[in-house]
């Protein structure tokens, strides 16, 4: 009896050490890809229009960043398009891709965190000399006598092919031309990411205005994990307990902050 408990003791022992050391050698780095499509100050580059890989930065950067170094696990950036970002993950190929929307497409090739890196307000900007009075938008119907701009790529299922849809711009500046010369009637953005272009000088809100997206008034942006990479399980869970703890002390809203006074502060 004492045999077989020391026995068991040993076996339990030699799991925990192996468990350990499964943690500390077989995950040492994570490939990481970013789109092009950049979301100020969530995601964007520290030299301009530069496209090196280590000029990569923003709130999401940071805080992925934060989380895997806590973890002694190093972090390969590459800046993709949004497609082939998730091509990529697809094949195996890459790790890991933040920013993404849950749709059951990408669940089959991929895990996503159980609660998301960020969340942004969704916003309907519109040229106000065109409306008499401000728009009223409280339900999905209520969009039938409009069109609505959005990038292409992204996933706007949940206007449930009720609405007329333009999603061909490829960048937020193609976007807000096509708004002001009439091409919608609207264009879907993310308020804080259009507040920090704006604090740029890059764009003119002066003669436009919103109104809240009431189909999908805040955008969650989850973190996918390649179902093909050897450690997905190890991944996942480093992400998950360090969003968690990120949430637990408003990290986000610390970074935020930080970079939107940085934007103030330089020409």
């Amino acid at each position: 009896m004492i045999h077989f408990s020391i026995l068991k003791f040993t076996t339990i022992l030699y799991f925990l050490i192996q468990t350990n050391i499964c943690y500390s050698t077989e995950l040492k780095k994570v490939t990481i890809c970013w789109e092009d499509g950049l979301k100020p100050p969530y995601l964007m580059l520290k030299n301009g229009n530069s496209k090196g890989t280590d000029s990569i930065t923003g709130v999401a950067v940071e805080t992925i960043q934060k989380i895997f170094k806590k973890n002694n696990i190093k972090t390969e950036n590459v800046l993709l398009p949004w497609k082939r970002c998730l091509a990529e993950i697809q094949n195996g190929n890459i790790d890991v891709v933040p920013n993404a929307s849950i749709n059951p497409e990408r669940q089959a090739y991929a895990f996503f965190t159980e609660e998301p890196l960020y969340s942004t307000n969704m916003v309907l900007f519109y040229v106000k000399k065109r409306f008499k009075k401000k728009p009223i938008i409280n339900k999905l119907e209520d969009f039938k006598n409009y069109t609505v701009g959005g990038y292409l790529g992204f996933n706007y299922k949940y206007f449930e092919n009720k609405v007329i849809m333009d999603s061909g711009s490829t960048n937020r500046e193609l976007l807000f031309q096509k708004l002001q010369i009439g091409r919608f009637d609207f264009a879907i953005e993310q308020l804080e990411v259009v507040n920090f272009i704006a604090s740029k000088g890059l764009i003119s809100l002066n003669d436009l205005a919103y109104i809240p997206n009431v189909v999908m008034p805040k955008q969650n942006y989850f973190v996918m994990i390649s179902k093909k990479t050897g450690n997905a399980n190890l991944i996942k869970k480093i992400l998950d307990t360090g969003i968690t703890e990120s949430q637990k002390h408003n990290i986000i809203n610390q970074l935020l902050n930080k970079f939107n006074k940085d934007a103030k502060n330089k020409p």
